[in-house]
């Protein structure tokens, strides 16, 4: 798929589109066009050098990893005590948990 390509090349060749998709050169452009319109990347087409560059990859599929740190970061919340603890640190004890799960990414 369009996202699958993307994720893993920053720039397309059209070679690269057709082959993966398995469409005619000529509707690579159209292809692009209505993943950029479903919002599911933004990119560049470049015409003349028949390329297109990836900017962003929209996931709308969570991977195995994502649970995985889904259910890591609901268990530590849950291995707290809220019993004992005020309002502000719950928050900061949610909010760490938030900040550890993006820099394992």
């Amino acid at each position: 798929s369009i996202i699958n390509i993307s994720q893993s090349h920053r720039q397309l060749t059209y070679k690269l589109i057709t082959d993966s998709l398995q469409i005619q050169e000529n509707e690579v452009e159209k292809w692009i066009i209505k993943a950029i319109q479903y919002n599911l990347i933004s990119a560049k087409i470049d015409q003349h050098k028949s390329i297109v560059n990836i900017l962003d990859v929209k996931r709308k599929v969570h991977q195995n990893q994502d649970w995985k740190n889904l259910t890591d970061n609901i268990a530590t919340v849950r291995s707290v005590s809220y019993t004992h603890l005020t309002l502000p640190t719950i928050y900061s004890v949610q909010i760490s948990v938030v900040a550890v799960s993006l820099k394992k990414k």
